[in-house]
């Protein structure tokens, strides 16, 4: 985790979506936080209610995952707390 926190400012200029389940025990979501601080052209959606993956969470995947693909417009770099995009 350090190393790859360490180095993420070399990812800048890479659009990325960050889903992050709120309960998910394995991941805190602090972790997703923080790589989304370092992390400029990052977006980061927490769901509040889902672990590490549930059907909220799905549906923002596929939302991004439309989004990067060019076929929706992508929304500005930011955070948007316990938003589905």
């Amino acid at each position: 985790e350090a190393a790859i926190l360490a180095r993420v400012r070399e990812l800048d200029g890479i659009p990325a979506r960050l889903i992050h389940g709120r309960r998910d025990i394995g991941s805190p979501v602090g972790t997703a936080w923080e790589l989304h601080r370092r992390w400029p052209s990052s977006r980061l959606t927490v769901i509040e209610d889902e672990g590490h993956v549930g059907p909220r969470a799905l549906a923002a995947l596929g939302a991004a995952v439309e989004q990067l693909r060019g076929a929706e417009p992508a929304p500005p770099v930011g955070f948007d707390h316990g938003q589905i995009l």
